[in-house]
């Protein structure tokens, strides 16, 4: 159900107390999504890491590589925000992407829609 708040859209969180660096950086995607420039390279140096010791470090706390959580942040505002009544444009660049195709396409694969799509869909009188 396109709709529902339900769904495989959350990021679930298993973090070992010897790990509170990835939930730091965690925590530091959720706050900084909507930056175009956010990526793993800059995430990874703003904690001091290798790109690839970070993948790996993250994606054994965190559960996800790190794009694949930056990801879902973005997803899951971008949806809140199309049925919120946001143009796509205006989702797209409140999640950080400067291309609104690009947004779509990467919503389209996350969702199986287009957010145009969702927003016909569920929105009502939309």
């Amino acid at each position: 159900m396109c709709c529902g708040r339900s769904g495989n859209i959350c990021v679930k969180e298993y973090l070992s107390p010897d790990t509170p660096e990835m939930a730091r950086a965690a925590a530091y995607i959720r706050v900084n999504f909507r930056r175009s420039d956010l990526n793993v390279n800059s995430i990874s140096a703003h904690f001091g890491y290798t790109p690839e010791h970070f993948i790996r470090t993250f994606a054994r706390a965190i559960g996800l590589t790190p794009y694949q959580y930056l990801l879902n942040t973005r997803m899951y505002e971008a949806r809140r925000l199309l049925l919120e009544n946001y143009t796509v444009k205006q989702a797209a660049q409140a999640v950080g992407y400067e291309n609104p195709h690009v947004f779509s396409n990467a919503f389209r694969r996350r969702y199986g829609m287009s957010p145009g799509e969702l927003r016909k869909n569920c929105l009502p009188f939309a």
